[in-house]
């Protein structure tokens, strides 16, 4: 079946406020997260032209599919991506790497639900590096408290020393990694900055974020935990330094910041664990968490072009 990509800004709203409708609802039911807010602020930048996005359409003029994407900095980050088939999905991804945006990007960045059918494919043949994510969730009841003298609560002076321990802590470069993919220390400042000031991740908690200090202004460990609806928390981010592992940082992180949450009267605890790090999934699988969702992560370290014609029966519009 042929398959046809139109710029968003074409489509009805009500069809716009439908689709929105069915993400919110996936986000609350699956990971317990109000993305309410977040949905508003994408349709405002479609409205204003700072959110680019397409929309696939059969023959019969049904939306088979949908994804949005901008550029930041420059980089090309996708976000949403919904698809009913292998076509639909092949002709998003061209439309996506054959717009104007694409042309100006010197990376591509992409993270979304596993579900659409020939994702992981269709994002290797344009050569990106593709992993997978999983989503982690566990019920929380009353924690028994486990703070000691090697663990404190964390502050906002402590910001730039948990990027610096981010940056030990995942060395190098990761085109698949969804954040700081260069691993540049300007990277892990601003993907801190977000973390701490911004709600793409959640609302920062901060009696339910802890560090692990060795130094004066060094940190052996930290978690950071930020609300993604009333009484769900998320561990937006957990590390230790290489260092310090093998004695017990990452279980009392873990431990500190589900009890602080429990406290806070949140009933469940989320978080992303890199398919590719048995480590932390056995942290994680031993501190209760099971899989809620999986995500695919994809990345570039270049500009991806297309290089050849769609699949076949897909057309593709350039923006």
């Amino acid at each position: 079946m042929a398959i046809a990509c139109v710029d968003w800004r074409q489509a009805d709203e009500t069809d716009l406020a439908a689709l929105y409708a069915a993400e919110i609802r996936r986000w609350s039911g699956s990971l317990g997260w109000d993305t309410a807010a977040s949905w508003d602020q994408i349709e405002l930048g479609r409205r204003l032209g700072t959110v680019s996005g397409l929309l696939a359409v059969d023959a019969d003029g049904a939306i088979a599919g949908w994804t949005f994407f901008l550029l930041h900095g420059d980089i090309l980050q996708i976000g949403g991506f919904v698809s009913a088939s292998d076509a639909t999905t092949a002709a998003l991804v061209g439309g996506i790497l054959s717009s104007a945006i694409a042309a100006r990007a010197q990376a591509v960045m992409l993270f979304a639900f596993t579900d659409a059918p020939g994702l992981t494919d269709a994002l290797m043949r344009h050569g990106l590096a593709v992993t997978h994510y999983d989503y982690l969730s566990k019920t929380l009841g009353p924690e028994p408290a486990c703070l000691c003298g090697d663990v404190r609560p964390w502050c906002e002076g402590d910001a730039a020393a948990v990027a610096a321990l981010l940056a030990t802590a995942y060395p190098g470069a990761d085109p698949a990694r969804p954040f700081a993919p260069q691993g540049t220390i300007a990277e892990w400042r601003e993907y801190v900055g977000q973390i701490v000031t911004a709600a793409g991740c959640g609302t920062i908690m901060p009696g339910a974020c802890f560090v692990v200090p060795r130094g004066s202004d060094r940190l052996a460990g930290a978690v950071l935990v930020t609300t993604l609806a009333a009484t769900t928390a998320h561990i937006a981010q957990i590390a230790v330094d290489p260092q310090a592992q093998g004695q017990g940082f990452g279980r009392l992180l873990v431990s500190a910041a589900c009890a602080s949450a429990s406290a806070a009267g949140c009933d469940r605890m989320t978080l992303l664990v890199d398919g590719r790090n048995r480590v932390a999934q056995q942290l994680y699988e031993a501190s209760g968490f099971v899989e809620a969702a999986r995500f695919v992560s994809a990345g570039s370290r270049q500009p991806v072009r297309l290089t050849s014609v769609a699949a076949a029966g897909a057309a593709v519009v350039r923006l």
